[in-house]
């Protein structure tokens, strides 16, 4: 009331504010209030001022922990345009936006433009800050991610395990970036069928992070769900329906309904049931799933064709051949509409096989 509302001040407070809101697990609002102080700050110093870039940052994070994607990815890009024009293409901060951004288009399944983008990053990061430091070995790490997503298993193992190694070397083998990277190399290690080899290693990786980070922790999570598959991948499906329900209701807790990690939870989930016997339990599931899917990334991304094809595989295996033959029809013609959109969506999982499910393996946590 004294400053007024576009004063400095008071929009330091407010962005104060929006911190502890989201300390206390409020993103929704805090999330609502960034874009009320982006436009304020936007308005008041102009759209490349550090402040207002500071604003917007935190608003693409904030989106980002609410599962919007699709949002996310749009403040993300917007903000790597004005950090380059503001700060230059290999500016830390700026190399920070484009990793960022990287994410954002895996998980858009737009995969072949995120592995180029990994790479660029790599590259900028090896040349400004060296080869082993922090930062470019994460990049390093992302880069291997990428290929795995695009079925590229040799290649990315031999990433992986360099990554593993010299951050072990360089970080020790209890750091974040090390159990994350191990984490990494487990999955090719699963994808090249040394499913015992990986299951060791993911549950090893799991126990250091629940010692060190906390069962809750996204890093933890995700190392449980990994072993979680492991133990499917294994023929182990009580003890693997037991931690997937363990999993999914902690990631609901923590992440909310709509998280991407929390519907592939879900999604899991149901293919444990599925194993178990529990067949229409786990078509209710899918079904689920892929509505969650349809309002939360939209109908044409990989994830919700390939929930659909799931649950048509479902129905298919009830006896329920008619409407699954309508279902097929539907994700065809999502196809088509796939297709035509010029490869915006190019992930592994975009041409769903009718009649055959998918185990998803769990969200990978890339390194930023």
């Amino acid at each position: 009331k004294a400053l007024g509302e576009c004063h400095r001040d008071t929009l330091r407070s407010l962005e104060n504010y929006t911190v502890l809101l989201g300390e206390l697990g409020r993103t929704k609002e805090a999330a609502e209030l960034l874009k009320e102080l982006w436009d304020q700050r936007r308005a008041a110093f102009g759209e490349q001022h550090p402040a207002t870039l500071s604003s917007l940052q935190s608003l693409c994070e904030s989106l980002g922990k609410l599962g919007k994607e699709q949002e996310a990815a749009g403040f993300t890009l917007m903000l790597l345009e004005l950090q380059t024009k503001a700060l230059g293409e290999e500016h830390t901060e700026t190399l920070t936006t484009m990793a960022r951004y990287s994410t954002a288009l895996l998980q858009l399944g737009r995969t072949s433009e995120a592995l180029e983008l990994c790479q660029r990053v790599w590259e900028l990061r090896k040349k400004v800050l060296g080869e082993l430091n922090p930062d470019t070995l994460r990049s390093m790490a992302n880069y291997g991610i990428a290929l795995a997503e695009l079925g590229r298993s040799q290649e990315a193992i031999s990433v992986r395990l360099k990554v593993s190694e010299l951050q072990k070397s360089a970080l020790g083998e209890e750091h974040p970036d090390t159990l994350r990277s191990l984490g990494d190399y487990s999955l090719s290690l699963g994808e090249l069928g040394r499913t015992k080899d990986a299951a060791e290693l993911r549950l090893k990786v799991w126990r250091l992070q629940t010692r060190l980070l906390g069962e809750h922790h996204p890093d933890t999570l995700c190392s449980m769900s990994n072993y979680c598959k492991a133990l499917a991948d294994l023929g182990l499906n009580h003890e693997a329906l037991k931690l997937g329900l363990k999993v999914w209701e902690l990631r609901k807790e923590k992440l909310g309904v709509h998280h991407p990690d929390t519907l592939a939870s879900m999604s899991n989930y149901s293919f444990s049931l599925w194993d178990l016997g529990y067949m229409q339990e786990a078509a209710d599931l899918r079904f689920t799933v892929w509505e969650l899917r349809q309002t939360s990334l939209g109908e044409l991304h990989p994830s919700t064709l390939q929930s659909m094809a799931n649950y048509s595989a479902s129905l298919r295996m009830l006896k329920r051949s008619q409407e699954a033959d309508e279902l097929d029809e539907q994700i065809q013609e999502r196809q088509r509409q796939q297709a035509a959109a010029k490869g915006k969506y190019s992930h592994s999982l975009s041409l769903p096989t009718f009649g055959v499910v998918i185990r998803e393996d769990s969200l990978l946590r890339l390194q930023l």
